[in-house]
């Protein structure tokens, strides 16, 4: 009968122990959902321009997504569930604003775009704290295979200074 009672009290504790060391704020930081977006954009599938003029020494523009929320809504119904997927992103132009300069920022991006301003901060670029308003749009179906997606990104200066 105590043989039971010692076998209980180790159960319970260590169900305690691994109830309290895996709990749910754990599981959800230690997984990462990417944009069918994601990639390296290139050649014939991505078009980069500046004030309207295409940026030929841009070679290529990476993109790296982690999920912020779904944007699921429950109220269209279950045969027509809507989601808009809305993703913190890291875009890094390679060549831009010259050839041997890359840039990287940060976004926020859905599965149509992105758009924002940004500042060059290259210390010894000649275009530090440099301004750019930016809007990116994707091509392709977001479901097919990433070579066969595109991305045009257009950059603009502006004169007032943000």
């Amino acid at each position: 009968m105590s043989y039971k009672k010692i076998i209980n009290a180790i159960f319970l504790a260590t169900m305690f122990f691994v109830s309290t060391a895996c709990n749910e704020e754990d599981v959800k930081s230690s997984v990462s959902y990417p944009s069918y977006r994601d990639g390296t954009y290139e050649g014939k599938y991505l078009t980069v321009t500046l004030d309207g003029k295409t940026v030929a020494s841009v070679k290529s523009v990476s993109i790296k997504s982690e999920l912020i929320d779904t944007n699921v809504n429950p109220d269209s119904g279950p045969e027509s569930l809507e989601m808009d997927p809305i993703y913190n992103t890291r875009i890094m132009v390679v060549g831009f604003p010259v050839e041997d300069e890359t840039i990287v920022f940060r976004t926020v991006s859905d599965l149509q775009g992105f758009e924002g301003i940004t500042r060059i901060n290259n210390t010894g670029s000649a275009f530090n704290n440099t301004y750019y308003r930016y809007k990116g749009t994707f091509t392709g179906d977001p479901l097919t295979i990433h070579d066969k997606q595109g991305l045009i990104l257009a950059f603009s200066t502006t004169g007032d200074g943000l």
